[in-house]
């Protein structure tokens, strides 16, 4: 398949593939082309980032896709975008803990975006935890970790 001739289910696929998930290294094209939409087409880049999300690939996958294209997005398209980015991760623990943790907000543009990408990435220390969350997380001792990854923006 030519880089330029897939739908974005192949896309996703390939991302995924390139990225580790069977160590097959012909998809390699799916990297480059995702951050060439990232920055060429931000409309089409914004659901296939979704996409992949929403596929639950390991952990380092996720975290590939937020230090790569959806920094990107932010960088170059953050105020178009960051209200869809908030609302997702609204919606997507693993969007918010595992692909928004890896964004660097200090690259965000305009400064109000990174200030938004924090907010949303610490929403989750500030609401409330019903007593069967506090269980899960191991109690009151936990109360003080800022957002819900493991690494602190």
């Amino acid at each position: 398949m030519s880089p330029r001739d897939y739908t974005e289910a192949e896309l996703v696929e390939a991302y995924l593939i390139a990225n580790g998930m069977t160590g097959d290294e012909s998809s390699s094209w799916a990297n480059d082309e995702l951050l060439g939409l990232v920055w060429q087409n931000p409309e089409r880049a914004w659901p296939i980032i979704c996409m992949i999300v929403e596929r639950k690939p390991p952990k380092w996958i996720l975290g590939i896709l937020g230090a790569g294209p959806l920094e990107d997005l932010l960088r170059a398209h953050g105020s178009r975008f960051i209200d869809r980015i908030e609302e997702f991760a609204l919606q997507n623990e693993l969007f918010r803990c595992d692909v928004l943790a890896c964004v660097y907000p200090i690259a965000c543009h305009p400064e109000r975006v990174a200030d938004r990408v924090r907010a949303v990435y610490h929403l989750e220390s500030e609401r409330p935890k019903t007593q069967e969350q506090e269980a899960q997380q191991g109690g009151a001792a936990n109360r003080d970790n800022a957002g819900c990854c493991p690494q602190d923006l």
